[in-house]
């Protein structure tokens, strides 16, 4: 199910899909046990520093976003819980993995039916949490080489949204999704969170994240600069949004509205800067 690899922290398992179980689930005060748990995180390739320090806790029930530009350390965080990067400090996950690496490889003569059941052989016995709708997957007998981009990312995220894992690794999995697919994405993540898992998702774009996210992490150059709920870190953010009027409406409303900072027209269209992204 997996193969053992050496990092500073003893062995840990490669783990590419719900597999092996780490260590015991420990609990906190409140009661909820821990899924995760990252203490004085550090990672180097070389003179470049990856992590630097990074310090938090994933709890059960709880879906986490990790935020920050490129290079900022999100997949190297991710790679580090899921036991496929060596490192300092302490990395630990509770309980069952699944993890999506940014770059996930299918096997390209396989059919997608033959994917999803190697994956699912790999699981322990039992239900799964999300039952993803019929047409969010391409058919059984379509192999891999013959989908599109984001037909592969749905098989992907099929196999690793499968069974009942204590803590989901996620990274970018939104990318190449459509509307839909986006929409049935988080509705799978929310079966998880009830059934008691911890979710992490990266992604270098703030708003593909805060969709059912209760914390966000933020990276920059390694650190941890910032760990706050959704709702004030979503109202920190600056942003830029496009207005088209109705006819007979001034923009003169829209720069009376609260948190909008700057109103511009341009042509038929009304540039509005928010202080606020939640206004």
């Amino acid at each position: 199910r997996a193969l053992p690899q050496r990092g500073a922290c003893g062995t840990r398992p490669l783990v590419l899909a719900e597999g092996l179980r780490a260590e015991a689930s420990t609990t906190t005060a409140s009661a909820s046990p821990v899924r995760a748990t990252v203490r004085a995180l550090g990672k180097r390739y070389g003179r470049h520093v990856a992590l630097d320090g990074v310090n938090f806790e994933l709890a059960a029930g709880e879906v986490v976003g990790v935020v920050g530009p490129n290079a900022a350390g999100k997949s190297t965080l991710l790679a580090c819980l899921a036991g496929t990067a060596r490192h300092a400090g302490t990395a630990t996950a509770h309980g069952r993995v699944a993890f999506l690496p940014q770059r996930a490889q299918l096997p390209g003569p396989s059919t997608v039916g033959e994917v999803l059941s190697l994956f699912s052989a790999l699981r322990p016995e039992g239900a799964d949490v999300a039952e993803l709708p019929a047409d969010f997957l391409p058919a059984a007998d379509r192999r891999v080489s013959q989908l599109s981009g984001g037909q592969r990312q749905r098989v992907a995220l099929a196999a690793v949204l499968g069974g009942a894992p204590d803590l989901i690794l996620l990274d970018e999995p939104t990318a190449n999704l459509d509307p839909p697919s986006r929409e049935t994405f988080f509705a799978a993540v929310e079966a998880h969170r009830a059934n008691g898992a911890a979710v992490l998702i990266a992604s270098p774009v703030a708003v593909d994240v805060l969709t059912g996210v209760d914390r966000v992490l933020v990276l920059e150059a390694g650190r941890l600069v910032e760990d706050r709920a959704a709702p004030e870190y979503l109202a920190s953010l600056e942003m830029t949004i496009w207005v088209r009027l109705i006819p007979g409406r001034s923009a003169e409303t829209l720069g009376a509205l609260p948190g909008v900072r700057r109103t511009a027209k341009r042509g038929q269209w009304i540039e509005v800067d928010t202080i606020e992204a939640s206004s």
